[in-house]
């Protein structure tokens, strides 16, 4: 991938959807859309299913459900 953003796909149907390829294409129009620079940024896109977000949600939020994005920014 590009040195500021990891690409996991978890299962399998996420490499089917391509998420690898579309994953870079989509931060770099979203940074350019907000005049950013990917410089001094970190990002890591993880596609899984159902049951491992509903795992990450609950753990982190509190949440045991499904859920479309988690983020932890750091500022």
């Amino acid at each position: 991938m590009d040195d500021f953003l990891d690409v996991i796909c978890e299962d399998p149907r996420w490499h089917t959807a391509r998420l690898e390829d579309v994953a870079l294409p989509a931060v770099l129009a979203s940074f350019a859309e907000l005049g950013l620079a990917s410089q001094g940024f970190s990002l890591c896109i993880m596609g899984c299913d159902d049951a491992r977000i509903s795992s990450l949600n609950g753990q982190f939020r509190g949440k045991g459900t499904p859920t479309n994005v988690l983020s932890w920014p750091s500022q």
